[in-house]
C-alpha cells in the first residue's frame, strides 16, 4: 500500500536511512503516540523504538544530559538494536555569544559518553539560531564549537540563508560535518530546503511550514510547531533520500512539527516510503487520530496492560 500522492520505488536498504522525531515525551501525544490511560510499567522511550529507529534528545539543549539518564535510556531500548540516538547540543554552546566555559564542555561529554560508548549515538546536532548570520566572528564561533566536539559524528543546523555558499560546504566538507537539509517556514531569510552532502552521512529535519506563527510574537512552541506535511510536501524529500542513499551515503531524518502527534504521523509515512510503499508499524490510537494512515500503516498491537484494543 501507499499513500496517494506518494510514488512507490524500491526499499532502500534499512540499514541506510533511519526515521525519527524530535523528542518524545509531549504531554499532547497522550491518547495519540501513547495509550491513555498508561499501563503500569509503560515506558515511552521503549514504545517509541517499536514503530520509529532514532530519536532526538532535546533535554540536552536546554542542560547537559546526566551520565545515569543516558545509561538508562540505552537500557530501555536493549530489546531494538536498530534504534539510535541524537543529542542535540547545549545551547551555551551555540545560543550566547563566546565560548562556554571548559566546565561545560567537560560535563555535556560526559553526559552523552554512554550513548556513545553503547554505540547507540548517531550524531551530535549543533543547532545554532535562525539569527546566526554568516559575518566573520560567527565563522570563528562555529569553527570553535566544531573543534570542541570533534571526537563525536558531527550535524550543523545553519538556518539564515547567508551561510549559502561554497565556502562553508568545504569547510564543512573537510571536516566530515555534516549540514542539516531544513524543511522550514520560508519567511524572512531562511535556508530554502536542500539535502547538502558535506560529510559520510546527511542529516535532515523537517520544522513544518507554518509561516503565519513562525515569528508571530506570542505564539507559543505548540502552535509554531503545528503542521503536517502533505503526501506531495514530503515525496521531493524522499526522493533526495533515496539518491543519497544510493550513493553509498548514509542519514537521519528527524520530524519536529510535534504538536499532537504530526511528527510520528509523517516519520511513519515516509518510513513506508523509503521501504517501498509497505506497510510500517504505527500506534492504534495515532491510526485513529489520522486515518489517513491507513494507507501506510500497521496498527501495533497495545501494550501490555493497556485498555486499548486494534483497529
Amino acid at each position: 500500500m501507499k499513500l496517494p500522492g506518494m510514488p512507490r520505488h524500491d526499499p532502500v536498504d534499512p540499514s541506510r536511512v533511519r526515521v525519527g522525531t524530535a523528542g518524545w515525551s509531549y504531554a499532547d501525544w497522550e491518547g495519540i503516540v501513547y495509550p491513555s490511560p498508561v499501563p503500569p510499567g509503560f515506558d515511552r522511550l521503549e514504545w517509541m523504538a517499536r514503530f520509529v529507529d532514532v530519536v532526538e534528545i532535546n533535554a540536552s539543549f536546554y542542560r547537559a544530559p546526566r551520565a545515569a539518564d543516558a545509561r538508562r535510556w540505552v537500557a530501555m531500548v536493549a530489546g531494538h538494536p536498530r534504534f539510535r540516538f541524537c543529542a542535540k547540543l547545549e545551547r551555551v554552546f551555540t545560543h550566547q555569544p563566546g565560548p562556554a566555559s571548559s566546565e561545560a564542555e567537560r560535563r555535556f561529554k560526559a553526559g552523552v559518553a554512554p550513548l556513545a560508548e553503547s554505540g547507540r549515538l548517531a550524531a551530535l546536532l549543533v543547532q545554532f539560531p535562525y539569527g546566526f548570520r554568516n559575518t566573520a566572528d560567527n565563522r570563528r564561533h562555529l569553527a570553535q564549537v566544531l573543534t570542541r566536539f570533534g571526537d563525536f559524528r558531527l550535524a550543523v543546523e545553519l538556518r539564515h540563508r547567508t551561510w549559502l555558499s561554497a565556502d562553508l560546504l568545504a569547510f564543512l566538507g573537510a571536516r566530515g560535518v555534516a549540514l542539516v537539509g531544513i524543511d522550514q517556514p520560508q519567511v524572512g531569510q531562511p535556508i530554502p530546503p536542500s539535502l547538502p552532502l558535506t560529510a559520510p552521512f546527511f542529516y535532515a529535519r523537517f520544522h513544518g511550514r507554518n509561516a503565519a506563527d513562525w515569528f508571530r510574537p506570542g505564539a507559543g512552541r505548540d502552535a509554531r510547531y503545528n503542521y503536517l506535511y502533505a503526501p506531495a510536501e514530503l515525496t521531493p524529500w524522499v526522493d533526495r533520500i533515496r539518491q543519497a542513499a544510493a550513493e553509498g551515503v548514509e542519514g537521519v531524518v528527524i520530524a519536529n512539527n510535534h504538536y499532537r502527534g504530526q511528527a510520528v504521523v509523517n516519520a511513519v509515512e515516509i518510513r513506508s516510503a523509503l521501504a517501498g510503499g509497505s506497510r510500517a508499524p504505527a500506534p492504534v490510537e495515532l491510526l485513529r487520530t489520522y486515518p489517513r494512515l491507513e494507507a501506510t500503516a500497521s496498527p501495533l498491537p497495545p501494550p501490555a496492560g493497556s485498555t486499548g484494543r486494534l483497529l
